[in-house]
Formats: structure tokens, sequence, C-alpha cells
């Protein structure tokens, strides 16, 4: 399914910096070395609901040049490997660095993924939300690093590794005159990504990176809105001009690496750059750097900026952090308390100003609390507020999943949050009240102190040029927003009843509401079920067939329509563990386009056996299935 965020899609761009040329000797022959050009290379995703980290450590990236021939590397990360976290990179970009690679037409991307070494953990790392959705299989906050199975390991030599090799949809043409962009993404809504086996709450996982991965060809520069970046600053331009940054990247749990290349920061000269000095408490604006000397000595600085088409970054925000734990943190809104002013945030990583690591925060909202939003396309609107104090957050403004960075310090014996930075707004939850003009979006909003007693509800605007889409079909299919919203599904009993869930993509300032949020794109997701059972057996139609399903505590058996065209079937199988830790899933597609796929497909189809089914209500009680999984546990 192709990803649905907020960037053009056109081809790649001049980005960055060329290095100079290189020079020979004055006298006698000589062979002058391959020209080259620089890459800069992202990576990015879509939003995950119920995880605070999904973490995978990264090898290298080589690239396959056109015609074929030998693969040119592009990037070889520091030791022991690049750790990613996949959870933050919801609609954002993380910027690995700038890299030197041959002139030439390359076609694909190869990936190499880390395994993990004898007697540790898995090659993945998962950690649940504090608070995750109603029916999150798992448990929350808690870690399954032991139990998570990278699907597809080769350990036949050495240390396991994952290669995945990404076909370029626009080939990547390196040359001389300009620099390129390779941004690669990571499609997390696919049902295969990250599926849970056996009991919940103490489950196995298993991770399959097969078709989650594609290029992402992004037409502007000005459209990257890059993830706050961190290190160390190694030296100021005596004018004040500029700064370089030392980029360290990951944290906290799979620790962090610094990149051997700096970045070269500028101040915003018309705007502004917003210092915010964490130590001593205090924010100011600034047009140069002179007078930040005191980032020299600093042990981190985060700076949040905008890509240019030099390369150079612009910084909007420059940050340091303070002497409380979790007085930066990078992550989600899990919870706000409106009644009280309290805003929670989770991420796999925070900073303090001696050393930090600390994965979130909870805070008060008072009336000199900042609401940023981050847009690049606009620097004027990048440097000011949207929003203040309480009020932002009673209004329904700031919603739980909303991507955000936030800084805190200390009032008396309080905990006050200074800034918010909002880099994505998402709203996920049931839609509901469609008119032609907006719809209301609602979702489980976690109240304290007990989760699950309450509601957020937020009318949601149609934002121009407004599109939705699922897994199936898009809006242009003549099936309309309204009447794919209002379709349901009920299993009777303590079951209930199923109803769509959608994330919406907001910005900020549309027409339809210039002083809120609008819907500018909406995904339909599938269905949340739990496992269930075959209820009724296959019956054979045309291009397909059906079967029928029931939940636990439900009374009624609902009709599973499968096409043997676009309906994906697994059957998950657990073996022993495998000898480098963790525990192993075998995750075995069946072709059903195919007579014998299809035979064993239906084999599994008897009444009883253990499914999994996603899909999406068709208007007439009937469930039609996208993927379903055997859960077969032999």
């Amino acid at each position: 399914m192709p990803l649905n965020l907020p960037f053009a899609r056109l081809l790649g761009i001049a980005v960055l910096v060329l290095m100079n040329a290189c020079t020979g000797s004055h006298h006698g022959t000589h062979t002058l070395p391959p020209s080259t050009g620089n890459v800069a290379l992202c990576f990015t995703g879509n939003g995950i609901d119920d995880w605070q980290g999904v973490d995978i450590t990264l090898q290298s990236i080589e690239l396959t040049p056109k015609g074929g021939g030998k693969p040119v590397a592009l990037f070889t990360a520091p030791s022991p490997g690049l750790p990613i976290n996949l959870a933050l990179l919801d609609h954002t970009e993380q910027l690995v660095g700038n890299f030197s690679v041959p002139v030439g037409t390359y076609t694909d991307a190869t990936l190499t993924i880390v395994g993990p070494t004898l007697g540790t953990p898995s090659a993945v790392e998962i950690d649940p939300s504090e608070n995750p959705s109603v029916g999150f299989p798992g448990i929350a906050s808690g870690s399954y690093d032991t139990s998570v199975s990278l699907l597809g390991l080769d350990s036949s030599t050495g240390r396991p590794l994952l290669t995945r090799t990404i076909p370029l949809q626009a080939p990547l043409v390196v040359t001389t005159d300009k620099g390129n962009l390779l941004d690669l993404a990571f499609d997390l809504s696919r049902p295969t990504f990250l599926v849970a086996h056996g009991t919940p709450g103490y489950n196995q996982w298993s991770l399959d990176l097969d078709g989650v991965l594609s290029q992402r060809l992004i037409g502007d520069v000005s459209q990257v809105i890059l993830q706050p970046m961190w290190g160390t600053i190694p030296s100021i331009a005596t004018d004040g001009s500029s700064m370089l940054l030392s980029q360290r990247i990951g944290a906290g749990i799979v620790g962090s690496v610094v990149i051997p290349q700096f970045l070269k920061i500028r101040p915003d000269v018309t705007n502004g750059t917003l210092f915010r000095d964490g130590s001593a408490d205090t924010s100011r604006v600034v047009k140069d750097f002179s007078t930040l000397s005191s980032l020299l000595s600093t042990s981190q600085v985060v700076v949040s900026g905008r890509l240019q088409a030099d390369g150079s970054i612009v910084a909007a925000r420059v940050w340091t952090p303070g002497q409380v734990f979790g007085s930066l943190v990078d992550g989600h809104v899990i919870q706000l308390i409106p009644g009280q002013n309290v805003l929670v945030v989770e991420g796999t990583f925070g900073w303090t100003s001696n050393g930090g690591g600390f994965g979130g925060m909870s805070g008060e909202v008072d009336a000199q609390t900042q609401f940023f939003l981050r847009n690049p396309t606009k620097p004027e609107a990048d440097a000011i507020p949207i929003g203040s104090g309480p009020s932002f957050l009673s209004s329904n403004r700031l919603a739980k999943g909303f991507r955000v960075f936030v800084s805190s310090g200390r009032s008396g014996k309080s905990f006050v949050i200074r800034t918010v930075e909002i880099l994505a707004a998402r709203f996920s939850g049931s839609p509901s009240m469609v008119t032609g003009t907006q719809f209301t979006c609602e979702s489980q909003q976690f109240t304290y102190p007990e989760p699950y007693t309450g509601h957020y509800i937020v009318d949601l605007p149609f934002a121009k040029g407004f599109t939705w889409s699922n897994d199936l079909s898009k809006a242009t299919d003549g099936v309309d927003f309204a009447g794919f919203a209002s379709r349901s599904v009920d299993f009777g009993g303590t079951a209930g009843v199923f109803v769509p869930w959608t994330s919406t993509g907001a910005v900020w300032g549309d027409a339809a509401n210039p002083n809120g949020w609008t819907a500018q794109t909406t995904e339909f997701q599938s269905l949340r079920l739990p496992d269930g059972s075959v209820a009724s057996p296959w019956i054979a139609a045309a291009g397909g067939g059906s079967f029928g399903l029931s939940l636990p505590g439900g009374t009624q058996t609902i009709t599973v329509d499968v096409s043997v065209a676009t309906t994906k079937a697994y059957n998950n199988r657990g073996i022993n563990p495998p000898p480098y830790g963790g525990f192993g899933i075998d995750t075995e597609p069946f072709d059903l386009s195919t007579a014998s796929g299809l035979n064993s497909f239906q084999s599994y189809l008897a009444r009883g056996w253990p499914i999994r089914v996603f899909g999406y209500p068709d208007g007439r009680g009937h469930i039609t299935a996208t993927t379903i999984f055997i859960q077969n546990p032999t």
C-alpha cells in the first residue's frame, strides 16, 4: 500500500553542496580518480499506533549501477551499526548524512540489517506505548526484545544478516553538478509488518520487512520535515554565520553512534532562531550564533531546522538540555489531562545535561507554554507559535499520537512545559457525522489516573484537495467517504460491533479552519479484530470464496470474503528458538492465485481453527479480507 504522507512525489532534487574537485600533479602523467557526487540519505515512514519504539540496526546500504556491475557502497554504519527507531519516523525525515559516490545512474538500493550476536536478544527491539489503544494484544510499556523474530535472517555465515533490495521508482542519477537525495520509506501500516503470536499479554512477535520499504520521491526540499538532530558543536564561525554539528543518531534503548561528518547549521537571519538554554531555563531569539559560544562546551545540543537547496540547514530552534530528567523529549503525545493542564509525552529517549537517555515526561502546561508547528515551506510561520497556554489543550488542538518534540523546565516544585514543537499532526479514531464539509473523529482518550474512561471527539473540516484511501480502493472508485465511514460488522455478545478506524493527517490554517486543524488525507485502516476462529467452512465462488469467522465472546458468525487477486494469506508456524537468542516464527505465504496454493489455504479452514483476519466491512455485514494469518502452532 502506498504511504499516505503530505510530501510531493516528484523526482529527486539538488539538495547538497558538491565536494571540491580533485586536482592532480602539474608534471608527468597521472590517472584521475573517478568523478563523484554527493547523495543525502534520509529515512521516513508513516505512523504506527501503540508503539514507542520499533528499533532495527542498519549495517550498510549499497547502490546497484544501471545495467549491472559491482554494487557501490553508499553508507557503512559505524560499529555496532546505525540504530533506527521506525516508530519515530512518523511523517518526518531522519537525515543520516551526506555521502560521496561515483557519478552514474543507480536503479536499486540494498539494505543490510544486523542480526543478534550469539546469546543476545533478537535483531529487533519493540517497546509498546504506555497507553496503547483498546484491543492492543500486548502488554503496555513492556519490552519484547527477547521474543521478536525478524523474518528472513540469514544465519549461514557468522552474525545473522537481513538484506532487502529496493527497486528505485526513479533511478538515482548522480552527477558532479548537483546534489542528490535518496529517501527510503518504511510503510508501517502493513498488516504483515508486526504481528503478535500466542496468548494476549504473553506475546511473541514477528517483524517482516518484505514490501515495507520503498523509495520516496520528493520534488521540493522545502517540504521536508526533518526530525530534531542532536550531537555536539565542534566549531562556530567567527562571524556567527554558521556552526558545525557532529550528529549522533539513536539513544536510550539502542544506544547511539556518531556519524563521521559534520552538518552545517545556519541561523535564520530573517525570522530569527529561537535558542532555548535548558540549564538557565531561558529562551531568546538570535539571528547569528556569535553569542552562543557556550555551545562549544555543551555535551548535547538539539537542532530543529529546514533543509536548504545548498545542503545546509537553517535552524528554526536550538535547545540545550537542563539538569532534570526529560527536559527534552522526542516522541509522541500519549495522554492529555485538560482539567489539570497536564501533557504526557513518551519517546524512546530524551536528553538531560548530564547525559540523558530518559524516555518520557509529564508536565504542566502554563500560560507561557508555546506550541509551534513545523512548517518548512513558510519560514516566517515556522518561527511563530500557533498557540499558547492551557486553552490549546482544552480546545482539542493537541491529540494522542501527535509527533512532537518537547522542552520543559522547573517552576518551583512543578515540572512545566516550555515549548511543544508539533512535527506531524495525526488524528486516529473512528469517523462519524460525515457531511459535505467535515467529519467527526472519535477515539479513546486516556484520562488520569485510569485509562479508557473517556473519549476525545474532534470535528475536522475537509481541507482543500482532501483525499482518502484504503488498501483496496481510492475515492475515485465511486465509493464515497461517508458511505465507507458508515460501514460496520457486528459479532454480537461481548465481542460487539467493529467500525472503521482511520488515520488522518491534518494541516493548520487552511481556509476551511484558519485557526485550527483540517483533514488533508485520511487513510482507512483494517478493522482491529482480535484472533478468532473459523466458524463455517470454505465456500468457493468466482474469483475466490468465503468462510465464517467468530470472535471470543461473540454470538454472531461474520462472513469473510476472500479474493485470490487481492487477499494475502500466510501460515504462521512457531519453530524452535534460533541459536542467536529470541524465538522463531516461520511465516509462509499461500499463493492464492494457484490451485495448489488455494487448496493448501482451504485445508486449514476447518471449523475452530485459530485465525486472524485484516480487512474492511463491505456494507453488507461481511468483511472483505486484505490479509489473513492462519495461526498454526506446529
